[in-house]
């Protein structure tokens, strides 16, 4: 090696420098520049850029190969070369090769320097990093950390929403008209924007600018952080040297702000060149020497690295053996959804279309809820045209005798198809995905959906849709993230896939967005990782992203016991193995995962079809938003309507089709001619009813109907229909909070002071206002909040992270300056009022706290001369400290303490008075929910979120579903289970609903009326409200809560736990919805219509239980009170017979009585005879008794023999054994009547007397002795 540098060293005068190699290995391309002697990137030997494809190593040895073969061409291929690597990806390599490391941001100034030293800025853009590089006075560089959004990769994956490329986005740009607001965070929040712009009709060419415009907002408010952009400005990175769109959308950006602009000719390469002039350093501060090699020594060492031990942590095969392989194919590839044909179909059939943000998808099914027809297409970017494909195509293949009797649409474009093709009904997606998960497994627990770049997981409990979770603001877990890779690979998803089944070892790769997984992945690639354990890890890290990130689940066991996963990242099979064993569950995947959304709405067109030919009783309107049966009434209000802003008229005339000559209800979907002619116009305009002017997009049918997209009302722009009458306490409050007028010039006697309309102001507003106006300050307020406003404040916003309420505050300050006011009063609340009793403490959010003083030292205008910027620290919860701090904070004022003292009472009275007014519109609207019989929604959030421009039209959504929208603090003083007294707000003649109907409030099980402990210390103001707020709306019926989080607010972290759980514990639903700069309320829409949804059908299935159950009940009440009436009759029966056998027994005793007396007088007659006969004369010899020549008793024997006979019938209670007869003897029961006649001989048996021999005793003639023919 020594022998090398020497024969360099000695080389002729023409090559006094070295060959100087600079490589710049960034997240997607490696760039490399050959410098000889000159120093300009015009001169060089040899220039290049390559796609990586993750696979670094190979890529470097390719570009170290040709430029050997070119130095060899020069005829210097045996020469040393000085190289040094820059790059995010480059560290470990240059390690590795033992060649220096050049820091990008040196690298970058360096060659800045060179071509253009009079540059001040730099704003370079990769693949997947944003860097902005100030290099005056000395050169700081800010560069994206966790996100990828507006990079290259971020408008890659925009270009593919609207089927094209980066270059054919920059082509439809050039000819834009409007801008519309569009996040660029994340390709989720642009998606949430994006996607439903694209389903209404919005002009490409808007869309196309309005993301160039996303990405530089998104770069300056997000890497300036408060540091102004000013003087010349050079554009670096492959984005911005082939766009000139996204060149101009920066220069719209900082317009006025920048002198110039400088695009270089070889802006791509510029990192690379700078590496190159940093090529000939001996050593770094570390003290590392370093030496020239040959291209051949350099490449020997590159080689050498694939055989490197490996550190990289792995995780178990997806198929340990190939029996789990074949017993995973075997459940998963089976058909658990029959398919059929329309081969010989007949009778009714219902229509599902679900309309995807890049698909659309069709299933027809018939009345077994058979498929017999289904498509799966990209929409091409206009869902209404694809499905009007669709349904012709189904109606000229109907054979004769099967009808569409009813149609259904979901998902994005669900509003503009239903109201194009006049479908009868609309379905929000997540109850068509539950649907139709409950068809394939019958008791399904938890339904996981995975897409192209969104996520759904809906929780069921009991048949009800629980919870609801959709990722919010990171794609990271979706298939675009394996996409990504795939593509970075060089593979189809398809080989990607087949690489990751053949894994053995996965390599862990963690849950972590792309940005980070980029460099996790090369880092296992330098240590010989695989492909195939790469994109194995990659499977198991998309399923960690969903379970752990959207899911936040804590354990397998939260899913239930019948999990179905569904769409087109499922389709993988890895990333279903890799579910299966990260969860410890078997899985179901159906035949039709990427049809469940449209065999879910035509099973709701089932469900809610009537035929006519049934004679039911149904008025079916065009749009299916009213429908009524015998066995559902119709609801009262239409929410379908307000929810898609349906303004044509209703068409109540029932459609009918005549099949075997019978009339059938049939779907008022368009069909023949109607179809054939149906066309739209889209036009564009402000809607101008209301200070929010909200961009509508306002698609015309041919047939005169209307559907409007972009607005936060019901109205659309229509000035002739009202808003919603449902009470919205956001509104009341935001309009009673301003509704103050301010002294006029005159009155002011100590001029003008300037209070920003942000933060804590929206409820201490009324508390300042009134304190300065006693102090004869004239108070302005700063205007309305709107992302105009926002982007006016954009450069001096310290930290990307910030939540988007905070960076509002800015443009407030703005607006005062710009206004002219020289005086701001924005003070540091530290302490709120004490707003609940009984809590640890009342402390003010950190942000809201002390953001007075971020924003005071990052902008340079509140420093200048002549501006007074006031941002004190007051506890409002010390009156008496407040007297001395005001009259020290005004001293510069001259106000007396006597001024300041009534100042400070009439300020506490005021704000007792506003929160006591919004507490009053609270009762109020929980009346108007009794009053009415409608639900209400507590959207509980900070003050701030009253804000129209941070709400997005939330409340409005609501209640144009038909809800009442109630704030936290207008029921945080009521006790839950509290009796209220709703009688003066109620109409004349209403009771107070819970004096009549305690039990109407909501138990589970044999839970008590009783708050549950808080896991949490309840030490922050407003976080008190929230949960007092929570246990109110737990026990009140028809009362929900969703809870308002601003994107980034860390302090929300620990409520949204807190809150879900105090709900969980009475079986509440929990909505979360995030909020940000986001403006479409597509998802906000779609969460709100599920929660509807979901408590409705949790109101029907409790209604249906509580029927059965009353069935039940009133069943075995009958039975009960048939035996207590069969117990009745028997004892009745009882006493009867015991009635009759007393009058038997009186009578026999009766009878027996009779017959002794009759026996004694025939003893007596007997004795007499004798006597008589002893006297006489001795007669012939006797020979018995005296036949009579009749049988026949005597009518008083007959009684006799008669009432004998009844009374020795055996009752069932003398059948029991004396205790004096032995066990082994045989008993018989007798009679007593019986008894005493076996016992006692009878009386009228005369006993037989003794014959005298000598004399007979003659019979005496009066006496008739006659036998029974049966023994008694």
């Amino acid at each position: 090696m020594v022998d090398i540098a020497t024969d360099a060293s000695v080389k002729p005068a023409s090559h006094p420098k070295p060959l100087r190699v600079g490589l710049d290995i960034g997240s997607t391309t490696v760039k490399a520049v050959v410098l000889d002697q000159s120093d300009s990137l015009g001169d060089t030997l040899f220039s290049d850029y390559r796609r990586h494809h993750a696979n670094v190593r190979a890529t470097v040895a390719g570009l170290l190969v040709d430029i050997h073969k070119k130095l060899v061409d020069l005829g210097r291929g045996d020469e040393p070369i000085r190289l040094s690597i820059t790059g995010s990806g480059g560290l470990a390599l240059a390690d590795n090769l033992h060649v220096p490391f050049i820091q990008e941001v040196i690298a970058e100034t360096e060659a800045i320097d060179k071509e253009y030293p009079q540059a001040d800025v730099i704003i370079e853009l990769g693949g997947e990093d944003a860097k902005i590089t100030y290099l005056k006075p000395t050169p700081e560089q800010r560069m994206n950390g966790s996100c990828a959004g507006g990079t290259g990769a971020f408008i890659d994956q925009m270009s593919t929403l609207l089927d094209t490329d980066a270059a054919g986005l920059n082509e439809m740009a050039k000819s834009y008209e409007n801008l519309y607001p569009i996040a660029s965070r994340c390709g989720v929040f642009a998606k949430t924007d994006l996607q439903p712009l694209i389903n209404d009709g919005a002009a490409k060419p808007d869309l196309a600018a309005s993301i160039f415009t996303a990405v530089a907002t998104q770069t300056i408010a997000g890497l300036a952080s408060g540091r102004p952009i000013h003087g010349t400005v050079i554009f670096l990175g492959g984005p911005l040297f082939f766009m000139s769109e996204l060149r101009a959308a920066f220069q719209r950006a900082l317009e006025g702000k920048v002198d110039e602009f400088i695009v270089p000719t070889d802006a791509h390469l510029y990192v690379a060149y700078g590496s190159a002039l940093q090529a000939d350093t001996d050593s770094d501060d570390q003290g590392h020497h370093f030496e020239a090699y040959t291209c051949d020594e350099i490449l020997k060492r590159l080689d050498e690295l694939k055989n490197l031990p490996s550190n990289t942590p792995t995780m178990p095969p997806l198929f340990p053996t190939e029996a789990d392989r074949e017993d995973f194919n075997k459940r998963h590839h089976k058909e658990h959804i029959h398919i059929g044909t329309l081969e010989g179909a007949h009778g009714p059939h219902f229509l599902g279309i679900d309309a995807g943000s890049t698909t659309i998808k069709a299933t027809l099914v018939n009345d077994d809820r058979e498929i017999v027809w289904s498509s799966y297409a990209n929409n091409e970017g206009s869902p209404l045209t694809a499905a009007i494909n669709i349904v012709k195509k189904i109606q000229s293949e109907l054979p004769e005798g099967a009808w569409i009797a009813r149609s259904c649409a979901t998902g994005y474009g669900e509003g503009l198809i239903t109201t194009g093709l006049h479908l009868d009904e609309g379905v929000v997606e997540t109850m068509a995905h539950y649907r139709g998960a409950e068809m394939v497994s019958p008791g399904v627990t938890a339904v996981i959906d995975i897409g192209g770049q969104d996520m759904k997981y809906l929780a069921i409990t009991d048949g009800v849709i629980d919870s609801i979770a959709v990722n919010e603001a990171c794609s990271s877990g979706c298939g675009s993230f394996l996409q990504t890779f795939a593509m970075s690979m060089g593979l189809t998803i398809q080989e990607f896939t087949q690489k990751a089944l053949a894994s053995t070892h996965p390599v862990d790769l963690g849950s972590r967005c792309t940005v980070f997984m980029n460099s996790s992945v090369k880092q296992a690639q330098k240590e010989g990782a695989s492909i195939e354990d790469i994109a194995a890890g990659l499977c198991y890290s998309v399923v960690r992203n969903a379970l752990y990130k959207v899911i936040k689940l804590r354990d397998s066991g939260e899913l239930g016991d019948t999990v179905v996963v569904q769409g087109g990242t499922f389709l993988n099979d890895a990333v279903l193995r890799a579910f299966e064993l990260l969860t410890e569950r078997q899985v179901t995947r159906p035949n039709i995962a990427g049809l469940m959304g449209a065999f879910g709405a035509a099973l709701t067109a089932r469900m809610h079809y009537q035929d006519e030919a049934d004679h039911l009783d149904v008025v079916v309107k065009a749009d299916g938003s009213e429908e009524q049966s015998e066995a559902e009434p119709a609801p009262k209000s239409g929410p379908k309507a307000a929810a898609f802003k349906k303004t044509e008229p209703a068409k109540p005339e029932v459609h009918v089709v005549v099949v075997d000559g019978v009339a059938h209800t049939a779907s008022s979907i368009l069909t023949g001619e109607a179809l054939d002619n149906m066309s739209m116009t889209t036009e564009r305009d402000v809607c101008k009813l209301c200070q929010n002017h909200c961009k509508l997009t306002i698609t015309t049918f041919s047939d005169g109907s209307r559907f409007v997209t972009g607005n936060r009302c019901e109205r659309g722009g229509d000035a002739k229909k009202k808003r919603s009458d449902r009470p919205n306490l956001y509104d009341y409050k935001y309009k009673r909070c301003f509704a103050y007028r301010r002294l006029t010039d005159k009155a002011a006697t100590r001029g003008e002071i300037g209070i920003p309309r942000a933060l804590n102001m929206y409820e201490n507003y009324p508390f300042w206002f009134t304190l300065l106006t006693s102090l004869g300050f004239k108070v302005m307020i700063s205007g309305r909040s709107s992302h105009e406003l926002f982007e006016t404040g954009i450069e001096s916003i310290a930290s990307e992270n910030i939540c988007y309420p905070a960076k509002l505050v800015h443009g407030h300050i703005k607006w005062l300056l710009d206004k002219g006011v020289k005086t701001i009063f924005y003070p540091c609340v530290s302490y709120e009022e004490n707003l609940v009793p009984n809590t640890d403490n009342h402390y003010n959010c950190p942000v809201v706290a002390n953001y007075p003083l971020v924003v005071g030292a990052n902008m340079p205008e509140l420093r200048e001369d002549g501006v007074r910027y006031m941002h004190p620290y007051f506890n409002l919860a010390n009156h008496e400290l407040m007297v001395d701090r005001i009259l020290e904070e005004f001293a510069w004022a001259d106000v007396t303490r006597e001024e300041v003292e009534t100042a400070v009472k009439a300020a506490y009275a005021e704000d007792k008075v506003f929160k006591h007014d919004v507490q009053q519109e609270g009762l109020t609207a929980l009346a108007y929910m009794k009053e009415h019989n409608c639900r209400g929604i507590v959207l509980a959030g900070r003050p701030y979120h009253i804000d129209p421009e941070i709400n997005h039209g939330i409340p409005e959504t609501i209640c144009s579903l038909g809800m009442v929208v109630l704030s936290e603090d207008s029921i945080c003083e009521l006790q839950p289970g509290e009796k209220l007294n709703l009688t003066e707000f109620l109409s004349e003649g209403e009771a107070d609903p819970r004096s009549k109907n305690a039990a109407g409030f909501r138990h589970v099980g044999d839970r008590t009326v009783t708050k549950m402990p808080l896991r949490v210390t309840n030490q922050w103001a407003y976080h008190s409200r929230l949960y007092a707020a929570a246990h109110f709306v737990a026990l009140y019926p028809g009362l929900e809560l969703v809870q308002l989080n601003s994107f980034g607010c860390g302090l929300d972290a620990i409520t949204t736990d807190q809150v879900a759980e105090i709900l969980a514990d009475k079986a509440d639903v929990y909505t979360l919805l995030k909020i940000d700069e986001v403006s479409n309320l597509g998802a906000a829409k779609i969460r709100l219509r599920s929660l509807k949804a979901a408590v409705e059908e949790r109101e029907a299935n409790k209604a249906r239980e509580e029927a059965a159950a009353k069935a039940l009940e009133d069943k075995q009440a009958a039975a009960e009170r048939a035996a207590e009436e069969a117990k009745v009759k028997a004892e009745s029966d009882l006493e009867a017979a015991k009635a009759v056998l007393a009058e038997a027994q009186a009578a026999v005793e009766a009878a027996q009585k009779k017959v002794d007396a009759e026996a004694k007088a025939v003893q007596d007659a007997v004795k007499t005879s004798q006597a008589t006969a002893a006297k006489t004369v001795q007669g012939p010899k006797s020979i018995g008794f005296r036949r009579t020549g009749s049988t026949a008793p005597t009518p008083g024997r007959q009684i006799l023999l008669d009432t004998t006979m009844a009374a020795t019938r055996i009752s069932p209670s003398r059948c029991v054994r004396p205790p004096s007869v032995p066990p082994n003897a045989t008993y018989r029961p007798q009679s007593p009547t019986r008894m005493a006649l076996r016992t006692a001989p009878p009386a009228w048996r005369t006993p037989r007397m003794p014959r005298s021999p000598a004399t007979t005793t003659p019979p005496c003639p009066d006496t008739r002795i006659v036998r029974s023919s049966s023994r008694t």
